[in-house]
C-alpha cells in the first residue's frame, strides 16, 4: 500500500493514522443515525480527502496530535482501494 507523491515516512504516518481512525469515524457516522451503507460511503470520502490533504495534516501528528495506530483492521478495503 504505497502512496507515490507522499514520503514515505508519510505514508507510515497515514497508514497508521486510517486504521487507528476509521472505525471510529465509521461508527461516528452510525451513531448520528446513517445507514451503514451510507456511512461507509462518507467516511470512505473522509479518509480519500485526509489522504489529499496529508501534508497539512500530517504536520499535526509530528506535533503529537495524531493518535497512535490501533489494531481494529476495520476498513482495509479502503485502503486497498486507494494505493493503485
Amino acid at each position: 500500500m504505497r502512496y507515490p507523491d507522499l514520503p514515505e515516512d508519510d505514508q507510515d504516518q497515514f497508514v497508521s493514522f486510517y486504521r487507528a481512525e476509521y472505525p471510529r469515524t465509521y461508527r461516528l457516522a452510525l451513531s448520528v443515525g446513517m445507514h451503514p451503507a451510507g456511512a461507509k460511503e462518507i467516511t470512505d470520502e473522509a479518509f480519500t480527502r485526509a489522504l489529499e490533504r496529508w501534508d497539512r495534516i500530517a504536520r499535526f501528528g509530528r506535533a503529537g496530535r495524531v493518535g497512535p495506530a490501533g489494531d481494529d483492521q476495520s476498513g482495509e478495503t479502503f485502503l486497498a482501494t486507494t494505493t493503485s
